[in-house]
């Protein structure tokens, strides 16, 4: 039974210690546990975006139920881009911890809840369009898929292509040839 690298004090994290990688597949683990948390908080935005129009364009004005709907709505949204924005914290605190110095930084930066915002302006803004700065996270550019991605996809791709060429699943989950 062996502890995750970050769980240990550095000194603690030798090859003697850890079996050889060990640090390395936390450490690709906690960069895409952070990847994902940034689109989930950013794809959140995006919905609570869409709500702010629909609000604004169908319930603005059409009594209380719809607006409290909405607003309990847009409230489990705003949970859930907490809890996202926690994990990616605590993705990015481990990547500090295993890896100080590593090329992640200039993709993962501290989040603050002022960095939460967008796309584009919002209603309460107090800054004019002239002045808005997008926030850092709509800046941060897709990760780039590790030649291992890239091969299982390519492989996966080569099995779904044949299903469609006449090979087709059995219950029992192996591949027979269809019968013409």
């Amino acid at each position: 039974y062996y502890n995750i690298p970050t769980s240990l004090a550095a000194a603690w994290r030798t090859p003697s210690i850890l079996p050889l990688g060990l640090v390395d597949k936390e450490t690709r683990l906690r960069n895409a546990q952070a990847e994902d948390a940034l689109n989930e908080i950013k794809r959140l935005r995006r919905v609570i975006s869409n709500i702010a129009g629909f609000k604004n364009t169908h319930i603005s004005g059409t009594g209380q139920r719809a607006n409290t709907r909405i607003r309990t709505l847009y409230d489990k949204f705003k949970t859930r881009i907490r809890r996202a924005a926690e994990r990616y914290r605590a993705a990015r605190a481990a990547l500090e911890s295993l890896d100080p110095e590593g090329d992640w930084r200039a993709r993962f930066h501290i989040l603050s809840d002022n960095d939460i915002r967008g796309p584009g302006r919002e209603d309460d803004d107090a800054e004019s369009e002239g002045r808005y700065e997008i926030s850092w996270i709509w800046l941060v550019p897709a990760a780039r898929a590790s030649a291992a991605d890239a091969s299982t996809h390519t492989t996966r791709a080569a099995t779904i292509g044949q299903g469609a060429a006449g090979r087709v699943p059995t219950s029992d989950g192996a591949a027979a040839a269809a019968a013409g």
